[in-house]
Order: C-alpha cells, then structure tokens, then sequence
C-alpha cells in the first residue's frame, strides 16, 4: 500500500521537468484513486493546521478553553450590541424618514404631510396644518398610524 508520501514523491518525479500545475494534477488524480490516501490527507491536513492553531494561541499566552472563552464574550457582546441597535432602529425610524421634500418627518408640519400624500397624508390627519409632527405626536402615534395604514392598504388590495 502506497503512503501519501510515496504518492506525492511519484507524482513529483513522474516527468523530468514538470510544472507545479501538473504536479498537482497528477498527485490528485493518484490520491482519487486510492481512499486510504484520502484519509490520510485529512489527518495531515488537521495535525498541522491543529498544531499551528494552539502555538499561535499560546504564543499569545492564551490557552484553548481562554480562546473559546474570549469567543464566546465577544459573539454575545456582538449579539447584545445588535439587539441594542435594532431596538434603537425601532424607536426613531418612522420619525426619521424623510418626506418627498427632503424634510425628516418630525419637523414637517400637518400641510407638509398632506401635500406628500400617503402614509404621510395619515400622519396629517393626526396634526393640524401648521403645527409639527414630533411636537402633538409621539413614535408610538406614528406606528399606530402606520399600522392602520398598512391594514387599510391591505385590504383594499385584496
């Protein structure tokens, strides 16, 4: 039985002058043909890498279950973080949006609304024409709004 080695020593010498890419060619096409080799690629493959892997870690003075550790604080602090983010999204993005005339819904007034028609003529029925949308409206009020809005749309589409 031949040894990944001895496979990839033939492979290497099988031409007097072979390219790189035909070497490859050849040592993969001899490593199909026998699935013993396959195995022994991978477990070469993993001894080195695992090998590498922990002295890199433990040059940093940092042990396996450490690392794992680290990892595990930082995905949940990355998790935390969006949960944060998303909720905060939550809380101003109806009064941030912008109307068709540049202006973010929370300083446009009731006539401002009415004209850009829509979800913001909604908004306009709520407020007076003069008077500004953050000042008689809280974000709970606009998503109320858009949720009726929504609901109406909905089932005037179907």
């Amino acid at each position: 039985m031949k040894t990944l080695f001895e496979t990839f020593r033939r492979a290497m010498m099988f031409k007097s002058d072979p390219s790189r890419k035909e070497v490859l060619e050849k040592f993969r096409a001899d490593v199909k043909t026998n699935p013993a080799l396959i195995d022994d690629l991978v477990t070469d493959y993993f001894e080195r890498q695992s090998g590498n892997w922990r002295q890199a870690q433990t040059s940093l003075g940092r042990s396996f279950e450490k690392v794992q550790h680290d990892r595990k604080e930082s995905a949940d602090r990355n998790l935390r973080a969006f949960d944060d983010l998303k909720s905060g999204i939550r809380k101003i993005i109806l009064m941030d949006i912008t109307l068709p005339n540049g202006k973010m819904l929370r300083y446009a007034t009731g006539s401002e609304c009415a004209k850009a028609g829509g979800f913001y003529l909604e908004v306009a029925k709520h407020v007076k024409s003069t008077q500004v949308v953050d000042k008689h409206l809280t974000e709970d009020d606009l998503k109320n709004i858009q949720l009726r809005f929504v609901a109406q749309k909905t089932k005037e589409s179907a």
